[in-house]
């Protein structure tokens, strides 16, 4: 396959909803700019450890008021390092029928913050979308390093191929922090020599903890909720003397041997040019790989999927992806 036909770039409009969405975040966030650039030269490591991790491991608590659509079903499933928990629909089949397939998603919240609670109900809507049981994973975070993260990922890859889920019924999705999970660990998975999933889906994928293409691009100072220089905070935070280990980024890896992947990134996010290099990289490898920019896209805006008709419809693009990237029974 050429690179001209393996790899699709989509451009999507806004509603007059996200648009007015956008706008006002916008407006809320500009004062913070000045914050976030003082945040990224100062010594975001030791903030990070000192303030941020401890007041965002409150999130995910507070978030058990965050309901699931009715006829969700939730059973939980504990790890050796981290908890999980199985969401799926009761018009679908379970986790008990592993034939059918399933999706591991790895949240986001940039290493810092949010859980199983904060993102149950996106996960329910992702399971009634693709028609598939949803592994939802609380792996490790800050203070814990990126690699403790990958590790449980890929931990949860190997227990779902154990359980008998066919490979090629598997994916691999995650939003920001988590989309970043998903891809390394696909790769980490190739590199194990073990099967690869049907797919990996990223939204808004964070796959550069370096941070220098994203704090050089317009976008780190556009973005109106995910301001660039914040992401140096947890980034940092995994610097051994001030260096990254290539390993670490997704982005940073060669893609040969990856299944397809299916990204979705707002036009004015900070993160556009992760998803974009990761375009490229698989279009260097020969691998499909489709790329959605949504005008007006706000960071991780398919969570707000109960309030913004952009987010149903990408919402149901992932589903599509899926559906044609699963063979039939």
């Amino acid at each position: 396959m050429s690179t001209a036909e393996c790899v699709t770039v989509e451009v999507r409009s806004a509603s007059i909803r996200a648009r007015i969405a956008h706008r006002v975040l916008g407006t809320a966030t500009r004062p913070l700019l000045p914050i976030a650039v003082l945040v990224a030269v100062a010594k975001p490591a030791r903030l990070a450890r000192l303030l941020l991790v401890p007041v965002s491991t409150r999130l995910d608590p507070l978030a058990m008021v965050l309901r699931p659509a009715r006829g969700t079903r939730t059973r939980p499933r504990r790890f050796d390092t981290f908890r999980a928990e199985w969401v799926w629909h009761n018009d679908i089949a379970g986790p008990d029928d592993p034939a059918g397939g399933a999706i591991i998603y790895s949240h986001g919240g940039g290493f810092i913050g949010a859980g199983l609670n904060t993102h149950r109900r996106h996960v329910a809507r992702l399971s009634r979308e693709t028609g598939l049981p949803v592994l939802n994973l609380d792996y490790r975070q800050l203070p814990h390093h990126v690699t403790a993260s990958q590790a449980d990922v890929m931990t949860a890859y190997r227990y779902v191929l154990d359980a008998g889920f066919p490979p090629d019924r598997v994916f691999l999705a995650g939003d920001s922090a988590g989309g970043g999970l998903s891809l390394a660990t696909a790769l980490n998975a190739r590199d194990a020599g073990l099967p690869m999933p049907a797919g990996v889906i990223g939204i808004s994928a964070w796959v550069d903890l370096n941070l220098t293409a994203a704090l050089a691009e317009p976008n780190a100072y556009r973005d109106p909720l995910l301001l660039g220089h914040w992401l140096a905070v947890p980034g940092f935070s995994f610097a051994h003397n001030g260096t990254f280990d290539p390993h670490w980024s997704a982005v940073d890896r060669e893609f040969t041997g990856m299944p397809p992947v299916f990204l979705q990134v707002g036009a004015t996010e900070a993160l556009l040019s992760d998803n974009e290099r990761i375009a490229r990289r698989c279009a260097a490898a020969g691998i499909e790989c489709r790329l959605q920019i949504w005008e007006c896209g706000i960071h991780d805006f398919q969570l707000a999927a109960d309030v913004l008709p952009d987010a149903r419809v990408a919402m149901r693009e992932i589903g599509l992806f899926v559906h044609s990237h699963t063979p039939t029974r």
